[in-house]
């Protein structure tokens, strides 16, 4: 070391010791009456000093103390409430999950409990406890027994909830204390006692996010604070000493002998008599756990998009600011069926964890990305939308996939046979299964099979690349845009050919708006998720109505055509496992999608009620199955649709939307082009081949023998003669029996 330094450091040590020594002697000098003169002074000045302290605390030197006014208008940011179409919870919207409630909306065992565990001498302090501040001073803090608790009375404690503690370094906790017996002593002069007891239940602190008993219950039991009785109320209430160590879901041991503990003190202050208390400690510690979080429960990723719509809705009709649907504990009712939500959930879940294993295992590993999935359906007949789900796992990744645009495969083509059947084109016209070019375009189907004429419902329940490039080349990219655009998808579709196989990037939300006039006969309905916003006191300040009248997008009997075609893709196409694997057997219709390499999977999916749609792939296109099998939308998306429309199936309540029947041609001469053949060897003509048609229509006893005198020219009378006999009943049930008739006399030229 520096000689200078050990120098300096060795006369600073002398100084040290001359200063001790001197002050020693001074000490040991002092007289008795010098002594109590110094001690008084010493106590004089710390005194002083304190009220200098309280003083300075008192005129806001340390920050603002609430005034009485202030105090009379406390207000507590409250929760607001996602519900479903019957009512029930979905979610909660807040900064601080708290909901205010009144005072008959809390059960006398949470006030009684509460009252003897935190604050015994309630009712006759004025806001400070002078025993209770004794006590603790003595036995905490000299004796050091911590069991003798904080020594707050509630109102004490209720001011420490309402105005946060500031920061002030090693003068925190003086502040925070002498500021909280201010506000608790304006407390006590501004409310009743029973009113501060309301006021602290609904701001105390649970853990988890929870404040207030409401939410407490809700949380930890799923029933309302007013039906709370003595164990629940005991666990609750004992929370609060250490919410996360008295938690009763993290730890129920510890949780249980606080409960327990409280139901003791409610015996000592004689709330409850000593059989109750024997009886009430016995009993189990049982949890009815209602989680809804930002990233858990049901309808994660639904509650944002709500949130968002009602937030701005709020803004435009009252100007921002006004309502804040984290703050004014506002009550949002949505369209969304909690019922087929959680089976919705399940269906993605359940699939999608086969599907990550099977991905994992294509590429030989465990550390690719993650595959995402998104699922929608929604009630045809009003456009409501009944489940949602955006993604697989919100705390994983927070993308929203209902409302992602990618590219939508094959799902595409309805569109397209649609405009078709529009322009003109028939659906009884054969086109041949042959790659043709068209300028550079040259485009083949993704099995490389060809041969053989198609009918338009045969092409499309192959879904035969081949032929929706010869329908867009006679229709032309513009009218499918125009037609798609009536039917509800609004994103960006480039006018080249190639959108006929689905290069367009769409959402699932709108490719589910745009299938709904195939399940209504052309009728369009917006898709809406938001029935209404409203005060906790009933005032609406928000309410839609569904879309029962529509718009009509599409020509009856054209819609019934196509979603014909879409039947028969379930009944004996790319979508058959609907009906093979998850034993679909009333009227279904679909369609299947894959994009290039796999790298997205489609399905949609209707019955008569309700319309689905699922879609699976990785955020990143580039990731996507190696095989081609996997990559299909039949094995990425169909089996979620299939899993939903399965369960639906064993539950009473909700199987409806499986039933009825989809709407039936207006015209005879469509039902008759139904009944064509999908699939011939040669080009047929197709006058004969109606001519065999409506044969075998005679020969089943549906039509005369008139129907064979047809007219290529169709006026207003029936052009087939349909019996008499049976014209009371609907066209479907007319053409029953043809349907088996010609299943048997063209089953050899309609094989696969």
């Amino acid at each position: 070391m520096n000689n200078k330094l050990l120098s300096w450091l060795n006369s600073a040590a002398q100084f040290s010791r001359l200063k001790f020594s001197i002050f020693y002697q001074w000490l040991r000098t002092r007289t008795a009456k010098q002594w109590l003169f110094i001690s008084l002074k010493v106590i004089g000045v710390s005194i002083l000093a304190v009220l200098l302290f309280v003083a300075s605390v008192y005129l806001g030197a340390w920050g603002h103390v609430p005034t009485y006014n202030e105090l009379r208008s406390i207000e507590n940011d409250d929760a607001s409430e996602l519900l479903d179409c019957r009512g029930n919870l979905l979610s909660r919207y807040y900064f601080r999950n708290r909901l205010s409630v009144d005072s008959a909306d809390i059960s006398q065992n949470v006030y009684k409990a509460l009252v003897a565990t935190e604050d015994s001498r309630f009712f006759e302090h004025s806001g400070i406890d002078a025993k209770s501040m004794a006590r603790v001073f003595f036995k905490t803090f000299l004796m050091m027994d911590a069991s003798q608790g904080g020594g707050s009375t509630i109102s004490q404690q209720l001011a420490k909830n309402v105005y946060d503690r500031q920061n002030y370094g090693i003068f925190t906790m003086p502040v925070a204390k002498v500021k909280e017996i201010i506000i608790a002593h304006r407390l006590e002069r501004v409310y009743t006692k029973d009113q501060i007891l309301v006021l602290y239940l609904n701001t105390v602190p649970f853990g988890e996010n929870v404040y207030g008993i409401e939410a407490a219950s809700k949380r930890f039991f799923s029933r309302r604070a007013k039906w709370l009785d003595v164990p629940t109320a005991a666990t609750l209430v004992g929370m609060l000493a250490a919410n996360t160590k008295f938690n009763p879901r993290i730890n129920p041991d510890k949780s249980l002998e606080r409960r327990n503990l409280v139901i003791d003190r409610m015996y000592k202050a004689g709330f409850i008599d000593s059989a109750s208390m024997v009886k009430y400690k016995k009993e189990e510690l049982t949890l009815k756990y209602n989680t809804n979080d930002r990233d858990n429960g049901t309808a994660v990723f639904f509650r944002d998009i709500v949130g968002k719509q009602a937030q701005a809705i709020l803004d435009e009709l009252y100007g921002e600011g006004v309502y804040n649907i984290y703050t004014d504990g506002l009550i949002i009712k949505s369209t969304l069926d909690i019922r087929l939500q959680r089976v919705a959930e399940y269906a993605v879940t359940s699939h999608m964890a086969e599907v990550q294993r099977t991905f994992n295992k294509d590429w030989n590993s465990d550390s690719l990305a993650v595959l995402s999935a998104a699922f929608l359906a929604a009630d045809p007949h009003t456009g409501n939308i009944l489940a949602w789900v955006g993604g697989v796992d919100h705390n994983y990744s927070q993308i929203e996939h209902v409302t992602m645009r990618r590219q939508v495969g094959s799902t595409f083509k309805p569109f397209v046979y649609a405009t078709a059947l529009e322009q003109g084109i028939l659906p009884t016209t054969y086109v041949e299964n042959v790659r043709r070019s068209y300028g550079k375009w040259n485009p083949g189907n993704s099995d490389g099979k060809y041969g053989d004429f198609y009918s338009l419902k045969g092409a499309l329940s192959k879904s035969l690349n081949t032929v929706s490039a010869w329908l867009i080349d006679n229709v032309g990219p513009d009218a499918v845009i125009d037609q798609v655009r009536d039917m509800g998808i609004e994103s960006p579709i480039p006018s080249v050919p190639s959108i006929a196989l689905g290069t367009a990037e769409l959402s699932l939300y709108e490719m589910t708006q745009a299938y709904i006039p195939f399940a209504t006969a052309g009728i369009s309905r917006r898709l809406n998720y938001l029935i209404s916003i409203e005060t906790r006191d009933g005032e609406v300040l928000y309410q839609t109505e569904p879309d029962v009248d529509g718009v009509e997008v599409l020509s009856h009997d054209n819609a019934v055509l196509v979603r014909d075609m879409l039947t028969a893709v379930v009944d004996s196409g790319t979508g058959r496992s609907m009906r093979r694997i998850y034993g679909i057997k009333s009227p279904f219709a679909g369609k299947t999608g894959t994009t290039q390499n796999g790298a997205d999977g489609w399905f949609m999916g209707m019955t008569p009620n309700i319309v689905m749609g699922a879609w699976v792939g990785a955020d990143n296109p580039s990731f996507h199955f190696k095989s081609s099998y996997y990559g299909q939308g039949a094995y990425l998306a169909l089996p979620i649709v299939g899993r939903f429309s399965n369960a639906l199936t064993r539950m009473e309540s909700v199987v409806h939307y499986l039933m009825g029947e989809f709407p039936e041609p207006n015209e005879a001469e469509t039902s008759i082009s139904m009944l064509f053949p999908s699939r011939m060897s040669y080009h047929p003509n197709v006058d004969s081949l109606r001519a065999v048609v409506i044969d075998s229509a005679i020969v089943s006893g549906v039509l005369d023998e008139d129907a064979r005198e047809f007219s290529d020219e169709y006026g207003d009378d029936d052009p087939f003669n349909i019996n008499t006999n049976k014209e009371e009943k609907p066209v479907r049930k007319r053409f029953r029996n043809i349907f088996k008739t010609m299943k048997s006399i063209f089953s050899k030229s309609d094989e696969e």
